[in-house]
């Protein structure tokens, strides 16, 4: 660092000094970013395999409830073929049979229901609001 580019040496270190201090910085935020980076990657690098095996699971638990739908709908006809050639009244047969058909279309929302009571009354009971920790 020669005199023919600062006036002077005092001036000179001081310019040094500030470029120092600005690649430093540079520097330590370039290593900040690397780790942020890996960090970040380390995080999701198995979300695309996580969602492959999710899918898969999706797809074969789509598959049992087909064969239980059916399964449970076999039921409901032998249930509706026994009550049938039974003795009792046409109106409980109706009956019989209409609760075995609709069920499985209710019992998702009377399950909701009855879960959303329960919660009331422990929050209730508890003393603490809905969804409170």
């Amino acid at each position: 660092m020669g005199d023919t580019y600062c006036n002077g040496n005092n001036d000179c270190k001081l310019i040094y000094n500030l470029y120092n201090n600005i690649n430093q910085n540079l520097a330590d935020q370039n290593t900040s970013l690397e780790l942020q980076y890996k960090k970040t990657g380390e995080v999701y690098s198995t979300d695309y395999q996580k969602s492959n095996y999710q899918s898969a699971n999706v797809q074969y638990y789509r598959y049992i409830n087909n064969i239980l739908f059916w399964t449970y709908y076999l039921f409901v006809f032998v249930v509706a073929i026994i009550a049938i050639r039974s003795n009792i009244s046409r109106a409980y047969k109706a009956l019989v049979i209409g609760v075995f058909m609709i069920y499985p279309l209710v019992i998702n929302n009377i399950e909701f229901l009855l879960y959303g009571v329960l919660q009331y009354m422990y929050a209730m009971v508890k003393g603490e609001p809905l969804g409170g920790t």
